[in-house]
C-alpha cells in the first residue's frame, strides 16, 4: 500500500557510497519477464533452439555494450564484475543442458531457462550465506536478461537526467547505464555495503544509501529528496529549512574538503604523542592506483586478486598475471603492495564450477588454491615472486583456518622461489607472508599461526559475521551484526595482542577500518595497520592524529569492561565528538548540532 502524501520523511540506512545528492526522485521499477509455460510440437523444437541461441546472442551484444560503458564511465577493471556475467551466459553445463531438455521435454525455452537458474540458486543458496542476497543479484540479473530477450523486451535505461533513483534494487549494470544520465544518487529498499552495485556506486562517486526498506513506498515521482552517503540518512520532501541547511552544508564541502584532503595528504598518520600507524588503502581495480599517493596513503593494505580471474575466467596465464601485478607494484614503489592469493568460492565461483548446499561454510578460499595448485597457486605465486623484484610487495593467504593450511602452502611457496631462482628470474630477497584472519578458529589459534606469519590481517566482515551467527545481508537480522559487539571486541584485542607476543604486525582491513568511530578503539587495542576504502582514508588519518596513546589504552580498557553494544557506541561517540568536531560538521552526524542548524 502506497503512503506517498505528507510532509517532511526521515529514514535511516546503511551508508553506501559516501557524498550528498539534493534532487527529484525517479521511481525505477523493473518489468519482470513473464514466464509462460506451452508445450511445443515436434516441428517447433529446431525454432525453439533457435529463439533461444539469438537470445543468447542479443544478451552478449547488451552485456558488451555494458562492458564498453563500466570502462568508460568507471574503470577497466570494474568491468570484470560485467565479463563474469558474460562467462554465465556461456556457461557450457547450463547452455547445454538447457538445449537438452527442450528437445527431450518439448518445452519453450523461457520455462526451461527460468528452472534451470532457479535450481542452480537454490542449490547454492542457504539461510547462513553472509553476502547471498548482496551477490545473487548478479545471477538474477543473467536470468532476467536472456528471459527478457527471449520475449524480444527493451533495454530500458532511460532515467531523467540529473536525478536521484529510488528502487526496491539496482544491478550493476542498471547504475553503469544510469550512470549516462548523470544521476545524482541512489536510495534502494534493499542491498548491502559490499555488493557488487556499491562497488560500482562508490567508483562513480555516486552518493547511495541502501536498506531503507519503505522508499519505493514512501517517495512520488519528481519528490525533493536528499541522499546523505555519509550517515545513511534519506529526507523525503525536506522543508526548505532542511535544504536550505544542506546546501549550505554541500557549499561548504565543496571548499573545504579539497583543503582538507589536501593537507592530509603530505602529513603521516601519527597519533598526538608520535607513534606512527600506517594507513594502507583496499583497491580492487587498478584505475584506483593513483589514489594512493593522491591520498599520501602509506601502500596498499589489500589488493583483492579475484576480479582479474572473475574477469577472464579460469586459465589467467602467469604471464598475463605477471604484467599485472608489476604495473600495481610500480605504480605504488616505494611504498608495500599487500596482493591477497585469489579469493575464490562462496560469492566468487563461477556457474560451471561445483554446486555446494553451503558454499560460505564449503570450498573457498586457501582451500580452491591448496586443492588446484597447478591451475591457481602456482602461476599466481610465480607471477607474484617475479613482480617482487620491481618493488615491494607481500602476499596474504586468504580464509586460512588451521596451522596445516599455512604449511602446505610453504611447500609450494618455497619450492617455487628456489625453482625461480634456479631459472635465474629476479626476484626479491624478501617477500613477506601473512594470513587473513577471518575465521574463528584462526582467531583462538593466533599465537601459533603468528610463528609462521611474517604479519596477519584482520578480515572483520566475514569475521564478525561468522563469530555471532549473522548474515547482515538479511534484513531479519541485520541489526544483529554489531561492530562494537563485546564479544568482536574482545576477539580483536586477543588477535592482536597474541599476534604481538610472537613479534609480528597486524593490519586490518574489513570495513571497521573504515569507520571512524572504530579508530581510537583500535588504536587503544595496538592495531599498527590500517586497510581502509580509499575514500574513507582522510577521515580516519584525520581521527588518527587526534588520537592520544595513553588516553586511547584507557579508553579501551574501560570499553572492554562493558557487556553492552549500545554503551560501548554511546562512549565512542562521546570521544569522537569531542575530539574530532571537525569530521562531525563535515558529515554532520546531528543536524541539530551543526553550526547554522
Amino acid at each position: 500500500m502506497s503512503m506517498r502524501k505528507g510532509g517532511e520523511i526521515r529514514l535511516r540506512g546503511i551508508p553506501g557510497s559516501p557524498g550528498i545528492a539534493i534532487g527529484r526522485a525517479f521511481l525505477f521499477e523493473r518489468t519482470r519477464p513473464r514466464i509462460p509455460h506451452r508445450h511445443l510440437a515436434p516441428e517447433e523444437v529446431e525454432g525453439e533452439i533457435v529463439r533461444f541461441r539469438e537470445a543468447l546472442e542479443r544478451s552478449e551484444r547488451e552485456l558488451h555494450k555494458i562492458i564498453e560503458i563500466a570502462r568508460q564511465k568507471v574503470d577497466p577493471d570494474a568491468a570484470a564484475i560485467f565479463e563474469a556475467q558474460l562467462l554465465m551466459l556461456r556457461d557450457e553445463h547450463i547452455y547445454e543442458r538447457i538445449e537438452q531438455r527442450i528437445r527431450s521435454e518439448r518445452l519453450n525455452a523461457e520455462a526451461i531457462v527460468h528452472e534451470e537458474f532457479e535450481a542452480y540458486l537454490e542449490r547454492i543458496q542457504a539461510p547462513e550465506d553472509p553476502y547471498w542476497d548482496e551477490r545473487a543479484s548478479d545471477v538474477r540479473d543473467v536470468l532476467e536478461r536472456l528471459l527478457r530477450n527471449l520475449q524480444k523486451g527493451r533495454l530500458l535505461s532511460n532515467v531523467e537526467e540529473s536525478s536521484i533513483v529510488v528502487a526496491d534494487e539496482l544491478t550493476p549494470a542498471d547504475l553503469v547505464l544510469f550512470s549516462r544520465r548523470n544521476i545524482l544518487g541512489v536510495a534502494l529498499d534493499y542491498g548491502g555495503p559490499t555488493s557488487h552495485t556499491v562497488i560500482i556506486a562508490r567508483s562513480l562517486r555516486v552518493p547511495a544509501v541502501l536498506g531503507l526498506h519503505n522508499i519505493t513506498d514512501l517517495a512520488a515521482p519528481g519528490d525533493m529528496l536528499i541522499v546523505d552517503g555519509y550517515t545513511g540518512r534519506v529526507i523525503v520532501r525536506p522543508s526548505r529549512a532542511t535544504r536550505n541547511l544542506y546546501h549550505r552544508h554541500l557549499r561548504w564541502l565543496e571548499n573545504h574538503i579539497r583543503t582538507f584532503e589536501r593537507e592530509l595528504a603530505s602529513l603521516p598518520a601519527q597519533t598526538r604523542c608520535g607513534r606512527r600507524i600506517w594507513l594502507r588503502v583496499n583497491l580492487e581495480f587498478r584505475e584506483e592506483l593513483p589514489s594512493v599517493a593522491t591520498l599520501g596513503a602509506d601502500g596498499i593494505g589489500l589488493y583483492r586478486s579475484e576480479p582479474l580471474f572473475l574477469g577472464r575466467g579460469k586459465f589467467v596465464s602467469e604471464e598475463e598475471q605477471y604484467a599485472y601485478y608489476r604495473q600495481i607494484v610500480e605504480a605504488v614503489r616505494p611504498e608495500v603492495a599487500t596482493i591477497r592469493l585469489f579469493d575464490l568460492g562462496a560469492d566468487k565461483v563461477l556457474l560451471s564450477t561445483y554446486r555446494e548446499p553451503n558454499p560460505f561454510l564449503g570450498w573457498r578460499g586457501v582451500r580452491i588454491l591448496l586443492d588446484r595448485p597447478e591451475e591457481f597457486l602456482r602461476p599466481q605465486l610465480r607471477a607474484i615472486l617475479r613482480a617482487s623484484a620491481h618493488g615491494s610487495v607481500r602476499i596474504l593467504i586468504p580464509m586460512v583456518t588451521s596451522l596445516e593450511e599455512i604449511e602446505r602452502f610453504y611447500v609450494y611457496y618455497r619450492a617455487i622461489y628456489e625453482e625461480l631462482r634456479a631459472e635465474g628470474v629476479a626476484v626479491a630477497e624478501r617477500v613477506p607472508v601473512g594470513a587473513m584472519i577471518e575465521v574463528p578458529s584462526a582467531a583462538v589459534l593466533i599465537e601459533r599461526l603468528a610463528e609462521r606469519l611474517d604479519f596477519v590481517s584482520i578480515g572483520t566482515n566475514d569475521l564478525i559475521q561468522y563469530l555471532l551467527a549473522v548474515d547482515r545481508g538479511n534484513d531479519l537480522v541485520a541489526d544483529l551484526y554489531q561492530e562494537f559487539h563485546p564479544a568482536v571486541l574482545h576477539t580483536l584485542k586477543h588477535i592482536i595482542d597474541g599476534a604481538h607476543r610472537k613479534g609480528i604486525s597486524v593490519s586490518l582491513c574489513g570495513e571497521m577500518a573504515s569507520n571512524p568511530l572504530a579508530t581510537v578503539l583500535l588504536v587503544g587495542m595496538g592495531l599498527d595497520e590500517f586497510s581502509v576504502n580509499p575514500v574513507m582514508l582522510p577521515e580516519i588519518k584525520y581521527t588518527i592524529r587526534q588520537v592520544d596513546c595513553e588516553q586511547a589504552r584507557l579508553l579501551t580498557e574501560e570499553l572492554l569492561a562493558l557487556s553492552r553494544t549500545e554503551e560501548i557506541e554511546k562512549r565512542l561517540q562521546a570521544w569522537h565528538r569531542t575530539c574530532c568536531p571537525e569530521l562531525y560538521r563535515m558529515k554532520m552526524e546531528e543536524m541539530e548540532d551543526w553550526p547554522g542548524a
